[in-house]
């Protein structure tokens, strides 16, 4: 599968992401589908416990075990993206259709997604001068969100 159509598949439906499963040769099992259900509803971004959590309120047979086969199976389609935003267990969430980075709150772990068109000045910078080149697609930027700032 090309990036782009595991990115418009994942921007589609459950249904439209269980297609792409199939389509790579994979069973859609209750599990399966449970836990693609979770992560495409949360709306947000989930711990695998968070998710085995939420999946065992509905099949209670489910391990932590079989929670991160899946994660990981859904994660290389590209069905899925795991991003460790500090000193937190691994996150999940859909894959979408733009590249964003992680705005963390330290005061009230808000996360809040921004796209990584603000941060390409600073890559340009960086691999000018060091000659590295930053993947803006993996890492989390940490600081004080506006609400807790307009807080006090």
């Amino acid at each position: 599968m090309t990036a782009k159509r595991a990115l418009a598949a994942s921007a589609g439906t459950v249904q439209d992401v269980l297609a792409e499963v199939r389509a790579h040769g994979y069973r859609v099992t209750p599990q399966r589908q449970l836990i693609l259900e979770t992560i495409y509803s949360s709306r947000g971004h989930l711990t695998a416990d968070e998710i085995l959590r939420a999946v065992r309120r509905r099949f209670a047979g489910i391990n932590l075990s079989t929670v991160y086969r899946n994660l990981e199976m859904l994660e290389q389609l590209g069905l899925i993206c795991h991003a460790h935003l500090g000193h937190t267990p691994g996150m999940y969430h859909p894959s979408e259709r733009r590249e964003h980075q992680h705005l963390v709150c330290r005061r009230c772990s808000a996360i809040e997604e921004i796209g990584v068109e603000p941060l390409v000045p600073v890559s340009t910078a960086v691999r000018k001068e060091k000659g590295f080149q930053i993947d803006l697609t993996h890492f989390a930027l940490f600081g004080t969100c506006r609400h807790c700032l307009e807080a006090g």
